[in-house]
């Protein structure tokens, strides 16, 4: 049964076969106080505050009563059971506000003054298998949210375009102006940025792990994340990255900034339904112990000024079976990001950790992406078998702070291939090889190799091709004496 217009007659049938006027009372207070002994079994009423049907059985005992999609009537016996059937106008309005502590999920969620109270409460509203959203939908949360993130709505991906933003908001930690800044340069320096106005330092006063944004200047808007501070009062920074160009900037001396904190959404994301889901200005915080924090199947799911945490010991913090990741100016912590069946973009990304291209994916490098090594975890981008990662002609991996021999900054595992047309990279390594690339792997570089791969010291200067080590300037374009290919473009 579809929804006509709200107020206009519609006929039903009662439990006792005879038909009827829809009835409509304004909200599910108004149900509850109806006098169900009245009623037929099996009669539909409807409300209006949620704009959604409610079905009364007489003689069901069960599921427990939650307030909003089961309630029991005013004679204390039977329930009033939602139909959860999305209305059309609700996969119409483009701007929702979800608030888990001040909201109520019988408002229109329009505003922050009238925001839901929970997420399962939007997508009752607007997921309909039948009817994609066509919409551009922006979802923001107003406070910090606990509870899962699925997304059980189709958006469109035919004319119109549909999409579901998710936004967390951003809150001023404090604000300054840089005194001093190290510009990045490949392959010697990290960009480094400085306010001897700081009254101690930046970790003092809460700004490394946080989003810079800078406020003056001809890059006001762009972001990166304060990595970590070598020096009282200066911090290094990933790239001040703009969403609207997709460029990376260093900042200037005298600009001005501002460090925020993001909206904290604690629970886990899953995707499994087509179209585009975007997450922005959120830091993610799934509970530790599951086997991904974020899962996607199926569509386009991107990540922008988001700070994600990835904390699972078992098959990485986020993992994605299918579809497309996109991941911008994103600080993903402790495990990394592990690919299956999905294209992944990477645009100036603090990935303290690794990134993983598993069978069927392909990992695209495409500017500058830290990976940083923390806790002696290994901050690797890694092609495993049938896997492929790209360093594209922007692209660059740069990885710093690993300490372990074994590590690597590129690793190829057998069957697994790498196309480096950018620059892997690194400081402050001791790790023995600059890539690895295992018997039956394929590594394709531009010439010269020496501009490909570029690390700190020349003892770690080599590549392990095969179980041989090679000199990174002395790279054979096709070794099959050794297992592996190592070809120049």
């Amino acid at each position: 049964m579809s929804l006509r217009q709200w107020g206009e007659p519609l006929c039903v049938c009662s439990g006792g076969g005879s038909g009827s006027p829809l009835q409509a009372v304004a909200n599910i207070a108004a149900l509850a106080a109806l006098d169900d002994a009245t009623l037929d079994d099996g009669v539909w009423i409807a409300t209006l505050s949620v704009r959604d049907l409610w079905m009364l059985d007489k003689s069901a005992t069960s599921p427990a009563a939650d307030g909003i999609t089961v309630i029991v009537p005013l004679s204390g016996s039977g329930r009033w059971t939602r139909a959860q059937q999305s209305h059309p106008s609700w996969r119409l309005q483009t701007a929702w506000h979800i608030d888990q502590g001040a909201g109520n999920d019988e408002d229109d969620g329009l505003t922050a003054g009238t925001a839901l109270a929970s997420h399962e409460e939007f997508q009752r509203r607007v997921a309909d298998s039948d009817q994609p959203i066509a919409v551009a939908m922006l979802v923001t949360f107003d406070a910090n949210y606990t509870g899962d993130i699925e997304n059980k709505a189709h958006v469109s991906q035919v004319a119109p375009y549909g999409s579901i933003e998710y936004r967390g908001t951003r809150t001023v930690l404090f604000s300054g102006s840089f005194t001093a800044v190290t510009p990045w340069a490949t392959p010697t320096v990290v960009g480094t940025m400085t306010d001897a106005a700081l009254p101690v330092s930046w970790a003092a006063s809460g700004g490394l792990e946080q989003l810079c944004v800078l406020t003056s200047g001809p890059n006001a808007g762009a972001a990166s994340w304060a990595m970590v501070e070598p020096v009282a009062k200066t911090a290094r920074y990933n790239g001040f990255f703009n969403d609207n160009t997709f460029a990376t900037h260093d900042p200037g001396v005298a600009e001005t900034y501002d460090v925020v904190s993001l909206t904290q959404l604690t629970g886990l994301i899953t995707q499994d339904v087509p179209g585009w889901f975007q997450f922005k200005d959120l830091h993610i915080n799934p509970p530790l112990g599951f086997d991904r924090g974020v899962q996607t199947t199926d569509g386009f799911m991107s990540f922008t000024y988001c700070h994600l945490e990835m904390r699972s010991p078992f098959f990485g913090g986020s993992t994605f079976y299918g579809g497309t990741l996109s991941c911008c100016n994103m600080q993903g912590l402790s495990v990394g990001l592990r690919a299956f069946n999905t294209t992944l973009f990477l645009y100036s990304n603090w990935m303290r950790t690794g990134v993983v291209a598993g069978n069927g994916s392909q990992v695209q490098i495409q500017s500058r992406n830290v990976g940083q090594s923390v806790a002696g975890s290994t901050a690797e981008l890694t092609a495993e078998q049938d896997g492929s990662v790209r360093v594209l002609a922007a692209g660059e991996w740069v990885v710093v702070d690993q300490v372990t021999a074994a590590s690597r900054a590129v690793r190829i595992e057998t069957h697994g291939n790498a196309h480096v047309q950018g620059v892997v990279w690194g400081l402050t390594n001791t790790m023995d090889y600059a890539a690895e690339v295992d018997s039956g792997a394929t590594l394709i570089y531009a010439t010269p190799a020496a501009s490909r791969f570029a690390v700190a010291t020349a003892t770690i200067a080599d590549v392990l091709v095969g179980a041989t080590p090679s000199a990174v300037a002395g790279l054979p374009v096709a070794d099959l004496s050794k297992g592996a290919f190592a070809v120049e473009e």
